[in-house]
């Protein structure tokens, strides 16, 4: 799919919207998915797609066919996803210095009938929050199943094996944390 993204890359560049919008058509679910992962809020997650994106169209002339299309997005991603959590940190701390409480609006994107997978979903959100943060990463793109092992080596900058560690890590560490969550002894 490179070859293909490259191209649409191309024609965006030359001026075609469509090859735009055929991008944004094939990895928005990827982009609002790592986000969502990453952030642990959809309100969050739908801002940085766009931003994302908006990066993207305004970042195009600087794309390298050279590498994969969307090892380039999701580090975009991944960089707009860092800056909102150190932006939401320093929102924190200021509110825990001043002694203002900072509430946020629940999230409730889920119907009724899905109360059991969004508790699972929860607690695997809240195990992966106690990862290491090289090994989150690694385990969200592997659990987004659409990056290779070297396409997430190109968005974490590090070697192949690295991550097929920290994949290894992490997964199992996120089944010891759920498995403690669910009161089974490890």
């Amino acid at each position: 799919m490179s070859a293909e993204d490259d191209n649409l890359v191309r024609r965006y560049r030359e001026g075609e919207g469509d090859a735009f919008a055929a991008l944004f058509a094939r990895y928005h679910r990827l982009v609002f998915n790592y986000a969502r992962m990453t952030l642990r809020d959809a309100s969050a997650a739908e801002d940085l797609l766009q931003e994302t994106f908006l990066a993207v169209a305004n970042g195009a002339e600087r794309y390298e066919p050279r590498g994969h299309f969307r090892a380039w997005l999701l580090g975009i991603c991944r960089h707009r996803c860092l800056d909102w959590l150190a932006r939401r940190r320093r929102r924190q701390k200021i509110a825990t210095e001043t002694g203002f409480l900072v509430l946020e609006a629940p999230v409730l994107d889920s119907p009724r009938q899905d109360l059991q997978r969004r508790e699972r979903l929860d607690l695997t959100l809240a195990a992966m929050g106690k990862l290491p943060d090289a090994q989150r990463e690694a385990v969200t793109f592997y659990a987004l199943k659409e990056l290779s092992y070297a396409e997430i080596a190109e968005v974490l900058g590090c070697p192949i094996n690295t991550v097929k560690t920290l994949i290894r890590r992490g997964r199992l560490r996120l089944a010891k944390l759920l498995a403690k969550a669910d009161g089974i002894p490890s």
